[in-house]
Formats: structure tokens, C-alpha cells, sequence
């Protein structure tokens, strides 16, 4: 079940304790406190860490969204809108290993 601090996008020590607790690794991006200047060179380390990931995973749905307009659903219930973004999934890798072979 989704808890309300699930909605942000960034570490909190309630998460991470969670998640270390499950032995699972944290792949967010950790921000500044109130008072801290600056990030420490450990969290640094891990935002880039976590950037890599999050770029590999970010490209490809920004590419669906640029080139299908997937912005928003377009059909009403889970099933439908699954195959039409499937099948959006697949035009694209088509189209995308057109280029890819050039």
C-alpha cells in the first residue's frame, strides 16, 4: 500500500530506513536539508550514482511521450489504455531501430 510521503520524489529518513531494513539498495536522489549549505561529497556520489539509472529509464518514456503523445490516457480502463501504450512501446522501438542501423 502507497504511504503519503510516496508522493515526493526525494530521500526522507522514514524511506530510507524502510528500505534498508528490507536490505534493499535506495535509488533516490538525496537533497539538502534546512541548514546544510551544501550536499556532502557522499551524497553527491550517490545522486550520480542514482542519475544513470534514472537517465536509462527517463530517455525512452520522454521519447514515447514526444513521439506518441502520451501525455495523457486516451481510452477508458486499465486494459485498453495497456495495449495502446503497448503497442505505442513497439512503434517506437520500431521506428527507433530504423536509425539505430543507419
Amino acid at each position: 500500500m502507497f504511504e503519503s510521503s510516496c508522493a515526493s520524489a526525494y530521500m526522507d529518513q522514514g524511506r530510507q530506513q524502510r528500505l534498508e531494513k528490507d536490505s534493499v539498495f535506495c535509488d533516490i536522489i538525496q537533497r539538502r536539508v534546512r541548514g546544510q549549505k551544501e550536499l556532502t561529497p557522499q551524497q553527491k556520489a550517490h545522486n550520480r550514482a542514482c542519475a544513470a539509472t534514472r537517465a536509462a529509464v527517463k530517455h525512452p518514456f520522454t521519447g514515447l511521450k514526444n513521439t506518441g503523445s502520451f501525455i495523457r490516457a486516451r481510452y477508458r480502463g486499465l486494459a485498453r489504455n495497456a495495449v495502446d501504450f503497448a503497442l505505442g512501446a513497439i512503434a517506437h522501438l520500431f521506428k527507433r531501430s530504423l536509425t539505430l542501423m543507419n
